[in-house]
């Protein structure tokens, strides 16, 4: 049995250890992550003080004149 064949294994049996115990197993379900989505959003959050991009919908800062995402020009806030 060579080096590569044993370290091979070992790495396949961290893999199926880590697997198992899971300890970075999140604490909720996608259910709840949808659901926590749809609110924020039909909450019409646009952040701290912040625009969307009328394309994409990506949140720019205050300050931004293009969009980060896709490039399309925001609109001037009315204050």
């Amino acid at each position: 049995m060579s080096i590569g064949s044993i370290l091979v294994g070992l790495a396949l049996a961290l893999v199926t250890a880590a697997y198992l115990a899971r300890p970075f197993r999140a604490a909720y379900t996608v259910d709840q992550v949808i659901e926590a989505w749809v609110a924020r959003v039909g909450s019409g959050a646009t952040g701290a003080a912040g625009t969307t991009c009328p394309r994409c919908g990506r949140i720019a800062g205050p300050s931004d004149s293009f969009c980060a995402g896709c490039g399309a020009q925001l609109q001037e806030q009315a204050e």
